[in-house]
């Protein structure tokens, strides 16, 4: 068994403690304190020079020192070293946290720019990576926490304890449970090779479904009695439905002796009809040619009034088309006028704007200083004859240089004068132009409407002189039609005499449906038949098939108890043999449910508690137990830090290093 024991633990600068080194016992180790003076801080230094972490597990803590208004002491080196004895062989695990400082271009202060971790192993800085590689070939991280902290194991997910003890104490196969038992080996050929979990639910939704088909088959058989009739007596139907059909035969003949003479009754009726048709149309011919060749004559006189008219209609057109024409050209031209007298309004604006620059820029004189040059060290008139000289050539130049200026100034606005003007003088050119052809264009409406006006009056006066002939046909004095009119009338009077046949027809045709009206009633009843011995069979299948069902409901019902009785044998051998395992802790893996099954679970007890109801002296226990337990299934032991150890007067024997922290009176770490 590898044995790994703390030998020193030098703590600098962390969590509170500034300087600290602790050197511990082969076997055990007390250190005991008052509240706050440190005991637990000596475990997270341990947890956190191996792995970084706190012994709760978290990454992230408070490791730098603070003061005593709570800020943190900045600039200073936080530093755990931590000597362990593996199998014989001492070796010493460092772990630094260093402030990285920087003084940034052009600032006088250094600023924090974040915090750098150094790992060293008997002196030697090495990389996080090797560091972390080292420590996991010494011991796993996860089973060190495992087999350090008595209370790590019983706070994880129920989940992952289960896992860890079904690993140590070996999986239990369905195979070896069903072993010597044929209704256990009976269920694993069925699951093949399932998980029992998987095949259960199979067998459930089978259950399920068989049980909704077998609640259906009474309903089905209740439904398909309540709609079937009962049978009648089908030998009277028989004998009454040949009784009815021979009467229906009878009154066919007679119907068909009627139809018979309906028949010839209606060829001279349609003779007559066909008469009458021949002679409308003849008559309606006669009218159309009469009234064509009349409109014909009347169309011939009327020829010289239609052109009047015509030609009255074609003038108003082009009149009308030519106005608009005119009117949106004389509108346009209007709008022309205006932008023109704009565009010169616009330039003569300018040109006077123009005018009033030159004068200022005329009238601008060049102004000198009658004080001469100021010397600008005594604020006084310098009377140097040399600079004075200068002075004066340079103010020569000055004035020279502004006369030069204002003469360029006066030809620009000349310039600009006289392009303005040209411009000016075309824009009154064009609006001479518009305005007379605005005037043209006046001219050309009013004479067009003068003209239009004397061709109207004109065609006006030939249209009252021109007649108009207006003599409508009198078509039903037309000889030909006079006697066509007379023939259709005599057709007309003669009447057809009533036939009696006519009304016994229709009481035989009445008589027919009453007699078919029954024979379909006694169809009917006599259908019945098949409809009854279709139903008997369909019943006779449901209840052959409520059967089967039945039997499958019971096959199925014995494989989930069979399946059942499975799974607890599996639960009962695996509880069996995970406390086999420890002295003191047994463990429940399975829990009953309402239903009456069993779900996987992982509940620690001893002597019948559980864990999370045990005083600390039993939890300490408890937890030294598994830690026993790991230890000997790792082959490896490890220090193991007990937390509130004054609450244990009987403590579990193990081969692991013990380190007790204590809660005392003293007022600062006392270590035994």
């Amino acid at each position: 068994m590898k044995k790994v024991t703390l030998k020193r633990l030098q703590l600098t600068n962390f969590k509170g403690i500034r300087s600290l080194t602790v050197d511990f016992g082969p076997e055990q180790t007390t250190i005991a304190g008052d509240n706050a003076t440190g005991k637990t801080t000596i475990f997270d230094a341990f947890t956190w020079c191996l792995f970084g972490k706190d012994s709760q597990d978290r990454a992230t803590f408070g490791i730098k020192t603070v003061d005593a208004a709570g800020q943190v002491i900045e600039r200073l080196e936080h530093e755990v070293s931590a000597t362990l004895e593996i199998e014989g062989r001492e070796q010493n695990f460092t772990r630094t946290l260093t402030e990285d400082w920087v003084t940034p271009r052009g600032k006088a202060e250094a600023e924090m720019r974040g915090n750098t971790t150094h790992y060293l192993i008997d002196g030697v800085e090495i990389k996080a990576k090797d560091y972390a590689d080292r420590i996991a070939g010494i011991i796993d991280e996860q089973l060190f926490k495992l087999i350090t902290n008595p209370a790590y194991f019983p706070n994880l997910p129920w989940q992952t304890q289960r896992d860890i003890l079904l690993t140590i104490a070996g999986n239990v196969t369905y195979q070896e449970i069903a072993q010597g038992r044929d209704d256990f080996q009976a269920i694993l050929n069925e699951m093949s090779g399932k998980d029992l979990a998987e095949f259960k639910q199979g067998l459930a939704y089978r259950r399920k479904k068989v049980k909704e088909e077998l609640d259906k088959c009474p309903v089905e058989v209740n439904a398909i009695q309540g709609v079937t009739p009962e049978e009648p007596d089908y030998t009277s139907l028989e004998a009454e439905a040949e009784k009815i059909e021979a009467e229906i035969k009878e009154i066919d003949k007679a119907l068909t002796d009627a139809a018979e003479e309906a028949r010839q009754r209606y060829e001279k009726q349609r003779a007559k009809q066909q008469t009458l048709y021949a002679l409308q149309s003849e008559r309606d011919r006669i009218i159309h040619e009469a009234t064509r060749e009349h409109n014909k004559a009347q169309e011939a006189k009327n020829e010289t009034y239609r052109q009047l008219l015509a030609a009255k209609e074609n003038i108003n057109r082009e009149a009308r088309d030519h106005s608009r024409n005119l009117e949106r050209r004389i509108k346009e031209t209007e709008q022309d006028i205006l932008k023109t007298k704009d565009y010169i309004q616009s330039k003569s604006n300018y040109i006077d704007d123009l005018r009033k620059q030159w004068e200022i820029e005329n009238a601008a004189e060049y102004k000198e200083s009658d004080q001469g040059l100021i010397c600008p060290l005594y604020n006084i008139v310098c009377k140097d004859t040399d600079a004075t000289a200068r002075f004066a050539e340079g103010k020569g130049r000055e004035r020279e240089a502004f006369n030069t200026a204002k003469c360029k100034k006066l030809d620009q606005i000349n310039e600009r004068g006289r392009m303005l003007v040209a411009q000016k003088k075309i824009y009154e050119q064009d609006l001479q132009k518009l305005e007379q052809e605005l005037q043209g264009l006046k001219e050309e409406f009013n004479s067009n409407t003068n003209s239009r006006e004397a061709d109207l009056k004109k065609i006006e006066e030939q249209l009252v002189t021109t007649e108009q002939a207006e003599e409508p046909l009198d078509a039903s004095s037309l000889p030909q039609v006079i006697e066509i009119n007379e023939k259709i009338a005599a057709l007309e009077q003669q009447q057809e005499e009533p036939q009696q046949e006519d009304t016994n027809r229709a009481q035989l045709m009445e008589q027919k449906r009453e007699l078919e009206a029954q024979r379909r009633e006694i169809d009917k009843q006599l259908n019945l038949r098949e409809i009854i011995k279709t139903n008997k069979a369909k019943i006779e299948a449901i209840i052959a098939r409520e059967k089967e069902l039945a039997q499958q409901k019971a096959d199925l019902d014995r494989q989930d108890y069979t399946a059942d009785q499975l799974q607890k044998e599996l639960m009962d051998e695996v509880e069996r043999r995970v406390n086999s395992l420890f002295r003191l802790v047994n463990f429940r893996m399975y829990e009953k449910q309402l239903n009456g099954g069993e779900r996987p679970t992982c509940i620690a007890t001893m002597n019948g508690v559980k864990y999370s109801d045990l005083n600390s002296a039993g939890k300490i226990n408890a937890g030294l137990d598994i830690i026993n337990t790991l230890c000997r299934y790792h082959q490896v032991t490890a220090p193991i830090f007990i937390d509130n150890a004054e609450s244990i007067n009987e403590m579990l024997p193990t081969e692991s290093q013990i380190i007790k922290l204590v809660v005392s009176n003293d007022t600062s770490l006392t270590i035994k």
